[in-house]
């Protein structure tokens, strides 16, 4: 015994109310006997459910916080990847001059009008 049992009880003004009955034997010299405690759980029950509130919206803030991280990381990696293709451009550029300039050197060469430049 002693075990809360949790049940709804009418109040005279016929609002339910949720309680708790937790029952316990007492021994005295008339025989046994027994104890009920009834315990208006109402307010635990308020408790509870702003405390299940309060972790649903804070659960919700951290997943905002972590969508918003996330598109800041997309973002980031797009622009990183938009200044390497650009540099690959660059560098392609670069390249296709150096060979041209290249090319035009040893023409001249063989036009004889001068040895190749090497860089």
């Amino acid at each position: 015994m002693g075990v809360g049992l949790e049940l709804g009880l009418q109040r005279s003004d016929g609002v339910l109310v949720p309680v708790e009955i937790s029952l316990s034997p007492w021994r005295s010299d008339d025989g046994p006997r027994f104890v009920a405690v009834v315990r208006d759980v109402s307010a635990r029950y308020q408790a509870e459910a702003e405390l299940r509130t309060l972790q649903i919206r804070d659960l919700d803030q951290q997943q905002a916080a972590q969508n918003e991280a996330e598109g800041a990381a997309r973002l980031r990696v797009e622009q990183l990847s938009a200044d390497l293709r650009q540099l690959e451009a660059d560098v392609e550029k670069a390249l296709v001059e150096h060979q041209v300039g290249e090319l035009g050197a040893g023409l001249l060469f063989l036009l004889g009008e001068g040895a190749p430049e090497r860089p």
